[in-house]
């Protein structure tokens, strides 16, 4: 009886790492965007002003989030990486049940 379940490993590994990989891009990004937007925060003589200090405010509000869509997006992964090495166990144990219930079958 089939559970409905097809797997491609090497689509979902190939899909695994790369979200790994766009998150690590996603944080370095992150972080870059800080170091920018510090040019702006209003020590130094770049942009000095009320409307420098609404812009960087509402950019600050935005930023807070970003470490907390990094650590969802890294559980998504972990997520992602756990289902993939469940099905690849229970796939392997059952192939493996499969063989050695062939085996006691042979007289």
């Amino acid at each position: 009886m089939s559970s409905g379940i097809c797997i491609s490993w090497e689509n979902l590994n190939s899909s695994v790492e790369l979200l790994n990989q766009k998150i690590n891009e996603i944080d370095r990004v992150y972080k870059e965007m800080d170091n920018l937007y510090k040019e702006l925060d209003g020590t130094t003589n770049t942009w000095v002003g009320e409307n420098q200090k609404k812009f960087y405010q509402t950019y600050m509000d935005l930023s807070s989030k970003f470490p907390k869509n990094v650590e969802k997006f890294k559980e998504f992964y972990t997520f992602l990486g756990n289902v993939r090495d469940s099905y690849r166990n229970s796939d392997s144990t059952v192939k493996a049940s499969a063989d050695d219930s062939s085996d006691n079958l042979m007289v």
